[in-house]
């Protein structure tokens, strides 16, 4: 006997795609260790454009009128993404109407589970970093 609810047809959604860092896509982390930048977690500030690229500012500008449109196309059901930190940073920056700047001193762990809830015109966070166990 087969459990679950059986397959389900999966899409990219552009609007939660990760960051684009342009001309410094791919780059390690130490290529930025000496840098200056205004955010004490993270290379790259809020606000700032890398070359070719986007801020995390222009990022949150499309996630959350994507999560507004996934909440409202999907309202009363459970939405499951698969994205990168960077986005997920965003859309907690919008749940909780944080700075970019503040977003970037978020943690989003790798392989983890967040959890956001919507009602009428509200978000919640509900969970950040959740870790599943076997």
């Amino acid at each position: 006997m087969q459990a679950g609810y059986g397959p389900v047809p999966l899409y990219v959604e552009a609007g939660l795609i990760e960051q684009d860092f342009g001309a410094w896509q791919g780059s390690a982390m130490t290529d930025f260790i000496n840098r200056p930048t205004k955010h004490p977690f993270w290379p790259v500030g809020g606000e700032e454009i890398p070359p070719d690229g986007e801020s995390f500012s222009q990022m949150r500008a499309r996630v959350g009128p994507t999560m507004e449109s996934l909440a409202k196309m999907h309202a009363g059901k459970t939405v499951i993404v698969v994205s990168h930190g960077g986005a997920i940073r965003a859309a907690i920056a919008e749940a909780l109407q944080l700075t970019s700047d503040q977003a970037l001193s978020l943690a989003v762990d790798n392989l983890s589970i967040s959890r956001l809830e919507h009602y009428g015109h509200a978000w919640r966070v509900v969970s950040l970093n959740e870790q599943m166990s076997i």
